[in-house]
């Protein structure tokens, strides 16, 4: 797990949109875990207000969700194929669950599919060209469930 202190340069003014916190709930609730998105809200002192990547590790591992930082590049996604889901995190903030990786043919992404955090989300499918504008590589990688 990562703290403040081991996280990357590249990390250090990171935040999130709270919006993390119910995709995080929903995965935790994927893997057969109990989770109170309020509760969990309320003991971290969310405000609405955006948070720091600490804070979001700290909510991801209250949640049962251990995660760790990383930044990936498009090809380098190829690499998550067997650690999914994982949560991207987007320039605005935001955040989606990357839920699938459809490999090309050189072994690199071809395309991704993400979803929210609804029951009733469809997968949207973006390639490399539509996710540029919105990504830089920021991810949070779940630790298997046990």
């Amino acid at each position: 797990m990562s703290d403040i202190e081991t996280l990357p340069k590249e990390a250090a003014g990171l935040e999130v949109d709270t919006c993390f916190l119910g995709r995080v709930a929903k995965l935790a609730r994927e893997r057969g875990l109990s989770v109170s998105p309020r509760e969990i809200g309320t003991k971290h002192g969310f405000t609405g207000d955006p948070v720091p990547l600490s804070t979001v590790l700290a909510v991801s591992a209250d949640a049962g969700m251990p995660a760790e930082y990383k930044r990936l590049s498009w090809a380098e996604l190829s690499d998550l194929s067997d650690r999914l889901p994982a949560l991207m995190i987007f320039r605005d903030q935001s955040t989606a669950i990357l839920a699938a990786i459809a490999p090309a043919g050189d072994g690199t992404p071809a395309s991704i599919d993400i979803r929210e955090d609804d029951d009733e989300d469809e997968l949207m499918t973006l390639d490399q060209d539509e996710l540029g504008p919105l990504w830089i590589g920021d991810m949070l990688i779940f630790a298997p469930a046990k």
